[in-house]
């Protein structure tokens, strides 16, 4: 991997799906402000919104430290998909490998 990383701004349900096909690094998951209410964001090493599951993040209204990072640097095999359920402000960083 060259160390460069894309992203993903990911603001609500119609900015999930696909971010990238083949071998990568999800390197980290950036809450930039509270949701207006409880929220979900699902990853899976897949091309489609099923398969295997890397993680499931509960974005909740009422936490107070944002924005915050959580460090994933974990490899996927098959590809990047992100499931959004309803209106968030998160960043995902990954990278080809």
């Amino acid at each position: 991997m060259d160390r460069s990383y894309r992203y993903a701004n990911v603001t609500g349900t119609g900015d999930d799906g696909l971010l990238i096909t083949g071998r990568g690094v999800l390197h980290t998951i950036t809450v930039n402000a509270p949701p207006g209410s409880d929220q979900t964001l699902t990853l899976y090493d897949s091309t489609a919104a099923s398969g295997t599951l890397i993680g499931t993040i509960t974005l909740e209204s009422t936490c107070l430290n944002h924005p915050f990072s959580a460090i994933y640097d974990v490899e996927f095999k098959t590809g990047l998909h992100v499931v959004a359920n309803g209106n968030m402000n998160v960043t995902i960083a990954y990278g080809k490998l």
